[in-house]
Formats: structure tokens, C-alpha cells, sequence
């Protein structure tokens, strides 16, 4: 959330996205292009995520991925609420109760066309995590770490996002411009 804020810096909620969804995707090119030149997304896919590892809270401020016994409506109410712990804990417990997975998932693309947030940007991108975290969750049937797809897609949306201004943006592109003053970058 702190670089999230951060105007200085040019990295945001949606470079992270970029990550997911662009694994996402190669994955799916994996499945659908059996050849070995499709083993250029993974080789993509390792440097894009690698590259966005400054982007990463440090170990000891992560989010404790304990469960709590939780009804969707219960996640929902605390990412409404834009309480990112509580929402991931939840997230966790819901899934571990074995209800059926659209009794989340259908709440959550309601809410999402609800219009929660303003830029198209935004809007996009706070669209198409959730969609991809539900499928990649549906493909890690049996990994021990697939409920982490849908609590960091769960977490974004719980996250006080900052939806950067249009006159922001304007200043600091001239900025670097004009003056030649890039923002700084905490990816590679």
C-alpha cells in the first residue's frame, strides 16, 4: 500500500497485476501451444516476476495467512470495509470450508460490476485479477499453495487503492519530459 502512495514512485497496484494476469495468460499459452518455442512465456514470466521483487512486503510484515471462519459475505464486508487482513483471513477460511466456490466467486464479479472504483484503468485491472485468480485457482487443484491466488486477488480488492489522479499523471509526464526528472522505479 506504501508504494502504492507513493507519487515518486512509478510502479503501482497494477504493475502487479500486470504480473499475475501476464502468468496467467502463459500459462494458458503452455496448455494451448505444445511446442518449444511456447517455452518463451515461461522464461518471460520468471523475469517479469522476478523483476517486481522490490515490490514485495518483507517477511516479517506479510500478511498472516491464518484462516477465519467465514461466509463470502463475510469477505466481502471486509473488503468493503478495505480491511486487507481481515479480508485475506476470511478469503482463506472460506475456502477451506469447501463451500462451493461461487458462492465467492459470483459476489465478487458483482461487486466488481458494481462500480467500486472511477479510472477505466482501475476498473480494468481490478476486473480481470479476480477472473484470472478464480481460473488459476481452479487449475491448482492439489498444489498446496493455491489459495494464494484468490487472497492476494482478494487482498487487492480490500487494499485502499489509489486511483491516481488525471492531473498527477499530466505532471509527472512532464516532468520527465521538460525536465527530464523520471519517477522512480522500483522494478527492473
Amino acid at each position: 500500500d506504501a508504494v502504492d502512495r507513493d507519487e515518486g514512485v512509478a510502479e503501482n497496484w497494477v504493475w502487479v497485476t500486470h504480473r499475475f494476469t501476464f502468468a496467467s495468460a502463459a500459462r494458458n499459452a503452455l496448455q494451448r501451444f505444445r511446442s518449444p518455442d511456447a517455452l518463451r512465456f515461461l522464461v518471460q514470466t520468471v523475469a517479469f516476476v522476478n523483476s517486481a521483487r522490490r515490490l514485495d512486503l518483507p517477511v516479517g510484515e506479510r500478511f498472516s495467512l491464518e484462516p477465519e471462519e467465514a461466509s463470502a459475505q463475510d469477505v466481502l464486508d471486509a473488503v468493503l470495509a478495505r480491511d486487507a487482513r481481515t479480508a485475506v483471513r476470511r478469503t482463506i477460511g472460506f475456502l477451506r470450508s469447501g463451500r462451493p466456490l461461487d458462492e465467492l466467486r459470483l459476489p465478487v464479479e458483482d461487486l466488481l460490476l458494481s462500480d467500486p472504483l472511477v479510472r477505466p484503468i482501475s476498473v480494468a485491472h481490478a476486473i480481470k485479477t479476480p477472473v484470472a485468480a478464480f481460473e488459476e485457482y481452479g487449475a491448482l487443484e492439489g498444489h498446496p499453495d493455491r489459495e494464494l491466488v484468490l487472497a492476494a486477488s482478494i487482498r487487492l480488492l480490500a487494499s485502499p487503492l489509489v486511483e491516481r489522479r488525471v492531473h498527477q499523471a499530466a505532471a509527472t509526464s512532464l516532468r520527465w519530459v521538460v525536465d527530464g526528472e523520471m519517477p522512480r522505479k522500483l522494478t527492473q
